[in-house]
């Protein structure tokens, strides 16, 4: 299960914090928590709608480190790399990080891409290929394959918020499962928190054996003025966790 914070502390570090420590005491032992990393002036113009936003949301090297020394030893942490600087983060926090994630938007930078070839690493990489096509997403895996990171993971799911039931496309992940048989899948998902299936969801894909379950989550809607449509509370996610871990345990699937 990979826990993504995302936007819902709202820029607050106190509030970073509180999610943090909440959702490091979910006692689940395959669980990993992910980070946006971005820099306001690296991702958008300063006449851009949302650039104000982005600086409010945005946390400096030392929030970040205070931060990943939080995180429980039985937790991993993954971080979301949108540019240079959730580079610089992630190489100032190496030892702490166990995995990276590159958005579809973000395949194609060559200067993201020519920085991690620089990197020699046992990390994990998740590649999101929503959006391309079978031949795309191969010549992508390809070229990604060629980096020194230990497991490269496909990850699919419908970027909207929140998403709609039957834009799931979840057949997708069997094609996908069918043309790269040898390789591990992660399912980003953004179904309605308010939506029962939200709960049901991730015991599906438990049961396709989709080896990473992606899902947002926040202290509580009302607290979270960024990333909330999708995104479950802690009584939300020990529900759906368990429904997981109950359907993983069964021999039979």
């Amino acid at each position: 299960m990979i826990f993504e914070i995302a936007n819902t502390h709202g820029g607050n570090f106190n509030e970073l914090v509180k999610i943090v420590n909440k959702f490091n005491s979910i006692n689940y032992k395959k669980k990993i928590i992910k980070f946006q990393i971005f820099h306001p002036d690296k991702i958008s113009t300063k006449d851009y709608s949302w650039h104000r936003v982005y600086r409010k949301l945005f946390f400096n090297h030392s929030d970040w480190s205070k931060i990943f020394h939080l995180i429980q030893p039985k937790s991993k942490i993954f971080l979301d790399i949108f540019d240079d600087y959730g580079i610089e983060v992630f190489r100032k926090n190496f030892s702490l990080i166990s995995g990276i994630k590159l958005q579809s938007s973000i395949i194609d930078n060559l200067n993201i891409f020519n920085k991690l070839k620089e990197l020699t690493t046992e990390k994990k990489i998740i590649i999101n290929v929503s959006g391309y096509n079978i031949n795309s997403a191969n010549i992508i895996l390809e070229r990604f394959l060629r980096l020194n990171f230990k497991e490269t993971i496909i990850q699919f799911g419908f970027q909207s918020y929140p998403t709609k039931v039957k834009d799931l496309a979840i057949n997708k992940l069997l094609v996908l499962k069918n043309f790269f048989p040898n390789c591990k899948f992660s399912f980003s998902d953004h179904v309605d928190c308010q939506d029962d299936f939200s709960h049901i969801l991730p015991s599906i894909l438990a049961s396709l054996r989709i080896d990473y379950i992606e899902k947002h989550v926040c202290l509580g809607k009302r607290k979270a003025k960024y990333d909330f449509y999708s995104s479950l509370d802690i009584e939300q996610t020990n529900r759906s966790e368990e429904h997981t871990s109950e359907l993983q345990s069964q021999s039979t699937i």
